[in-house]
């Protein structure tokens, strides 16, 4: 049992993969903002590595309002690792 609460802590903590890049673009367009600059979506993903035009578009159209939710941590979710613990039967 100390192994698999290790790999849940491990997972909350530490388990996300996937870059935020969603911060990464939040922080620049919000930077231009500042500088008085209406930020176009193909000069998002041109001065934000590995950022989508789609990527951009969207997240320029949601910036403004309320939808931004901030930046994410490097764990998972409390429910996707709950979510691992009740599949785990399905463990090789």
């Amino acid at each position: 049992m100390p192994t698999l609460n290790a790999l849940y802590r491990h997972l909350l903590a530490n388990g996300r993969c996937k870059p935020d890049n969603n911060s990464r673009m939040y922080e620049y367009w919000a930077a231009q903002r500042v500088a008085g600059r209406d930020l176009a979506p193909a000069e998002l993903a041109a001065e934000v590595e590995g950022i989508t035009i789609h990527a951009a578009r969207k997240a320029v159209a949601r910036y403004p309002g309320p939808a931004h939710s901030g930046t994410q941590d490097s764990g998972l979710a409390p429910k996707t690792v709950k979510n691992v613990h009740r599949n785990r039967s399905t463990w090789p």
